[in-house]
């Protein structure tokens, strides 16, 4: 199998931010009920999600004055300034710190993978493969997981930036080759 390219289908980030009251945050569904495009919000006790375009989890201002907030459905790090940009143009907040949490991408080897094979054969050093609880081979690398399935497709997660992503394509792609 010759390298492939991987699509990323999920960027998750973290966001530190000066405070962010979560009433205001509440406030974005009357105020959004006039416009077209309306907020999907739900209450908890220490946060609050907003789905919009990107899925947002505001959490309760810490003791250090700051909000924590995830940001999901960000459909590649391109778009990371982009997600945290569109909730700035309805909150008033400015960010301390942002970092990537997890990328997920899709990689499609175009021949069926024989997953016991794979096993039996011992090709990834930490492995773990259970058919009768789940139908996918999990390996664990230092930076990231990869799940192959027979199909031939692979799921990994667990990456933090491009680079980490695109040296485990690579070792994967080697890998898959001796098949």
């Amino acid at each position: 199998m010759t390298e492939k390219k991987y699509n990323i289908r999920n960027v998750k980030v973290s966001v530190k931010t000066s405070p962010i009251a979560l009433n205001n945050v509440l406030n974005l569904k009357l105020e959004e009920e006039k416009n077209v495009k309306s907020w999907n919000i739900k209450n908890f006790k220490n946060f609050v999600v907003l789905k919009h375009k990107y899925t947002y989890t505001i959490f309760k201002t810490n003791q250090n004055s700051q909000n924590h907030i995830n940001i999901t459905k960000i459909p590649s790090i391109k778009k990371v300034k982009k997600a945290v940009k569109h909730l700035k143009k309805y909150l008033d907040f400015e960010v301390i710190s942002l970092k990537v949490d997890n990328i997920i991408a899709t990689l499609k080897t175009g021949k069926k993978i024989d997953l016991v094979s794979v096993c039996e054969r011992k090709l990834f050093k930490n492995m773990k493969f259970n058919s009768e609880t789940f139908p996918g081979l999990f390996v664990k690398f230092d930076k990231g997981t990869a799940i192959l399935f027979h199909s031939g497709n692979i799921v990994l997660l667990g990456l933090k930036n491009k680079k980490d992503l695109k040296c485990l394509t690579k070792n994967i792609c080697a890998v898959m080759n001796i098949l």
